[in-house]
Parts: C-alpha cells; sequence; structure tokens
C-alpha cells in the first residue's frame, strides 16, 4: 500500500506502483493528456515515448483523454510523468502517495530527516 502513488492534474488521473528499479508501474485505465494539450516543453524522449504507445495501442484515444490499455512500467517517475502530462515534469514532485497524499519528494524528505535525527 506504500508504494501506491497517483497523478491527478489537467483532466486525467494516473495511478501506479513504485518499483524497487526506481520507476513506476503504471496502471491500466490511467490516463493521459491527448496531443493538443501537449506543450512544447515535452521534451523528446517523452514525445517519442508517447508515440510509440500510441503506435503500440497501450494508450488509445478515449472521448478527450489518452487511456492505458494494460499496465507499463516506466523507467523513472519522470519519464512516467512527463509520458502522462504532456509536459516536462519531475516526477518526485508530481507523484503523490495514496495514503498520506504526499509527493515522493516530501516522503524522500521526511526519511532524510529521520535519518539524520537517528544520527544525532
Amino acid at each position: 500500500v506504500l508504494n501506491e502513488f497517483y497523478i491527478r492534474e489537467k483532466c486525467v488521473y494516473a495511478d501506479g506502483f513504485i518499483i524497487n528499479s526506481g520507476g513506476i508501474l503504471v496502471k491500466l485505465n490511467s490516463e493521459a493528456v491527448i496531443k493538443d494539450r501537449e506543450t512544447a516543453s515535452i521534451g523528446i524522449a517523452a514525445k517519442r515515448t508517447r508515440q510509440q504507445l500510441l503506435e503500440n495501442e497501450i494508450l488509445k484515444l478515449v472521448n478527450d483523454k489518452y487511456v492505458f490499455q494494460e499496465d507499463f512500467q516506466f523507467d523513472s517517475l519522470s519519464s512516467a510523468s512527463s509520458v502522462i502530462l504532456g509536459r516536462s515534469s519531475n516526477g518526485k514532485q508530481c507523484w503523490i502517495q495514496k495514503v498520506s497524499n504526499k509527493t515522493f519528494k516530501e516522503l524522500e524528505i521526511e526519511q532524510l530527516d529521520k535519518i539524520d535525527k537517528e544520527l544525532e
């Protein structure tokens, strides 16, 4: 349960599980913004990944959103959030833990603070 995270932004909702390698498994039925809502900041890699997901029918247009047709593993939180949001993004600040409603970054800082206090 602690590894369940979500993104809710720009009229899309996506959820997934953090995996040990530092990536994220985005779950079936997660949403991504359509091409018309991509920004110029999206970056070549995220744009290419979105195109490949569309060509392989992992992402399909449903109404005004792209929807994941199966679970899909991304190598990093940022690559997943950039593909989903259609813009350059810091995944550590975009992905929010379901149980705490804290970003991955906030949880990371709390963990470091806890370690610092233990070392004092």
